[in-house]
């Protein structure tokens, strides 16, 4: 929760900025409705460059924070996203809604930055859901007690190969989660 308001602002400043830009636009002539795929590959772009600014900065912070890798990468990459989605949104709503004869200032700071703060939240939220679980997927099993008693309640296997299923972790993500465990041969 420490980063949802950098990740919330970043997105709705960078579509409020879009969207502002735009409309002046569409008002004094600059653009029209056929400029469409111009203007959007341009946000794109300038989306891109400026989340990736963004990313770095916040996947930098994070770590100095002490946060763990992956929690900063999960900030990391919410930014990237919601920047591109707000640049492309707040620059896309004015145009779709003077293609649907109502004016284009609708499309301005408040209705974009809400837009993009919940893109935002799910984004955040759900990146972090997959890049936890794996996380927690890759810890490594605990110190030399934890092994014996992982080898003291073998299910199954040849001499070969003893494979056990175990509860691995109980998470507030999926709940419990249960994964194979091979055992060496005692």
């Amino acid at each position: 929760t420490l980063f949802i308001p950098l990740i919330i602002s970043s997105g709705g400043n960078s579509g409020s900025q879009s969207a502002t830009l735009i409309t002046r636009a569409l008002a004094v002539g600059d653009v029209e409705i056929g400029d469409a795929l111009r203007v959007f590959r341009r946000e794109l772009g300038q989306g891109i460059v400026l989340g990736a600014c963004l990313g770095l900065i916040g996947y930098v912070r994070a770590l100095m924070w002490n946060t763990e890798p992956a929690i900063a990468l999960v900030v990391s990459l919410t930014l990237l996203a919601v920047v591109i989605v707000g640049s492309v949104a707040g620059a896309m709503l004015p145009l779709l809604f003077k293609r649907l004869n109502f004016d284009p200032a609708i499309a301005s700071s408040p209705f974009v930055a809400s837009l993009v703060d919940i893109t935002g939240l799910v984004v955040y939220f759900s990146l972090a859901r997959q890049l936890l679980r794996a996380a927690l997927a890759l810890r490594p099993v605990g110190g030399a007690h934890e092994r014996d008693a992982l080898r003291d309640r073998r299910v199954a296997g040849d001499h070969e190969h003893a494979v056990e299923l175990r509860v691995a972790h109980a998470d507030a993500l999926d709940g419990l989660q249960v994964e194979a465990v091979a055992l060496a041969e005692p």
